[in-house]
């Protein structure tokens, strides 16, 4: 017999490795390749004589045909390694046609629709005579602007405030610790030393007696510290809790002044602006559209660059190696 070794990144496990090396596709095709040489090896014949091992240690297996034959086995060996090669390689190219053609196919399609969006937002600028989008030409337009986006920050942080004042309660509720962001340092210098107090009582308690623990002064400091910490921490904790809370709160009912004083004065301007709001979200969402066919429409095409070129290296590389 003759052995051959391939990298086998690709084959995580023995089950897989004789799957695909002895499989229907490789042994079929390697019959085939071998009818001339060798009349009536069949499939079956060829995966009694085949071997796949694996190489401990290594991403490697071994290859190896066993058989009477002793001049057919080192040309079978390495015919089945070619096949196996040339296999692999017309997958791979299959699958990267197949891949092309569908990426070509989601290119056209996004042609047409580009097409389309760009007609749309052309109609609708000419329509409602849209010269600029620029909301700052017109006074007031940038007032409105101005509250828009004070009232929309000042939104999202009244949702802010109040999801995080609700987390609190929630944490409060189910005893978590709460610690404001200023004694964080503090607490967490107390918790360590209270964890390695505890190790450190633990391996005490295996060594000595209570009794003795309690005789010694420099061993008895250790409890004495423990139930220390303890108590500062639950004071700690329970102070920042109180704290957290009280600043959370107020947070929020600041955060829910501020939309409702933005909101007054934004309803002041609702009449004069209405129909403009409604055009502008309009064609905002028109443009909005069209750039996102756009970037669609390059990101495919970067795709298909990468499929042209680097299709082959999405495979695990697999090379002979004696």
């Amino acid at each position: 017999a003759i052995d051959a070794q391939v990298a086998a990144a690709d084959i995580q496990s023995v089950a897989i490795q004789r799957k695909i090396l002895l499989g229907e596709d490789i042994t079929q095709r390697l019959a085939a390749e071998l009818a001339a040489e060798v009349p009536g090896l069949d499939a079956m014949e060829l995966r009694r004589l085949l071997r796949v091992d694996p190489v401990t240690d290594t991403n490697l297996v071994e290859m190896s045909a066993q058989g009477d034959d002793a001049e057919l086995l080192p040309s079978l060996v390495e015919a089945w390694i070619d096949v196996y090669l040339a296999v692999r390689a017309e997958e791979i190219e299959q699958r990267k046609a197949q891949t092309l053609r569908v990426v070509q196919d989601e290119l056209d399609g996004l042609a047409v629709k580009l097409e389309q969006a760009r007609a749309a937002l052309d109609n609708y600028r000419r329509e409602h005579e849209i010269i600029s989008v620029e909301r700052q030409e017109n006074e007031v337009l940038a007032r409105l602007d101005g509250l828009n986006k004070a009232l929309n920050n000042a939104i999202e942080a009244e949702a802010k405030t109040g999801a995080y004042l609700g987390t609190l309660r929630e944490a409060t509720t189910r005893g978590a610790p709460l610690v404001p962001q200023g004694d964080r340092q503090g607490v967490e210098a107390m918790a360590r030393e209270l964890d390695e107090l505890q190790a450190e009582m633990v391996e005490l308690t295996k060594r000595y007696t209570p009794d003795y623990i309690e005789k010694q002064p420099r061993l008895r400091a250790v409890p004495e510290r423990i139930e220390e910490l303890k108590s500062q921490l639950a004071q700690a904790l329970s102070q920042g809790r109180e704290a957290e809370l009280a600043n959370a709160t107020q947070a929020h009912r600041a955060a829910e002044q501020t939309v409702a004083d933005l909101q007054r004065q934004l309803d002041e301007h609702k009449l004069r602006v209405a129909q403009f709001n409604s055009i502008y979200a309009t064609h905002q969402a028109l443009v909005e559209d069209l750039a996102g066919l756009e970037q669609l429409n390059r990101d495919t095409q970067a795709r298909q660059v990468q499929v042209e070129v680097r299709q082959v290296e999405k495979y695990p590389q697999v090379s002979v190696i004696d």
